[in-house]
């Protein structure tokens, strides 16, 4: 009699399943659904009926035109255009019910990593209204994006404290009084300053 067994296609690692042959190809069937449930591939009837469905890259340009409709500013526009084709390199083109929240972290995270928060934030935020736009149209039932967390970014900025702008304003004022002596007296301006 002999003895079955399964190897894990993933690692190699191999599985005894005992010696009832009909029971032992059963485990490994099930094994291989269940392990290959989560990756991209689909089942034919399951491509056959998302044709009709909307893609990613398909809805940002109609997304682009509900922007424009809305009446903004140029400027705000193009700022938007730029998330826009953020979004469309950092994500593939597969229908909006196929693009999930991990997908969304993966690229929101590789921002985060190259130290730009606040473009992550910008962007999440742009691809959120995208796909409530999504949703208002009827394409997809759910918002993806919103199980993603929004970057915190850092101000790396510092304000001016009380000194520090007394002594530039002090500073200013010696300039000043300075280019009016030399306008005043006729002597060039670089010369006089050091």
């Amino acid at each position: 009699m002999d003895i079955y067994c399964y190897r894990d296609p993933r690692t190699g690692k191999e599985f005894g399943l005992g010696r009832d042959r009909r029971i032992a190809i059963t485990e490994a069937i099930q094994a291989n659904i269940e392990l290959f449930s989560g990756h991209k591939h689909k089942p034919l009837t399951a491509r056959i009926n998302s044709d009709n469905s909307v893609t990613l890259h398909s809805w940002l340009d109609r997304y682009e035109k509900i922007l424009a409709s809305r009446g903004i500013k140029q400027k705000t526009l193009i700022n938007y255009m730029s998330k826009i084709k953020a979004i469309r390199r950092g994500l593939p083109d597969a229908p909006l019910e196929d693009i999930t929240t991990k997908e969304i972290a993966a690229m929101l995270n590789g921002y985060i990593d190259e130290g730009k928060a606040a473009s992550a934030k910008l962007i999440r935020s742009t691809l959120s209204d995208a796909f409530r736009e999504a949703i208002a149209e009827g394409h997809i039932t759910t918002n993806p994006v919103a199980a993603t967390r929004a970057a915190k970014s850092e101000v790396r900025r510092s304000r001016l404290t009380a000194d520090e702008y007394l002594k530039i304003y002090q500073s200013s004022r010696i300039i000043t009084m300075l280019a009016q002596t030399c306008n005043g007296t006729g002597c060039c301006y670089r010369a006089a300053s050091w």
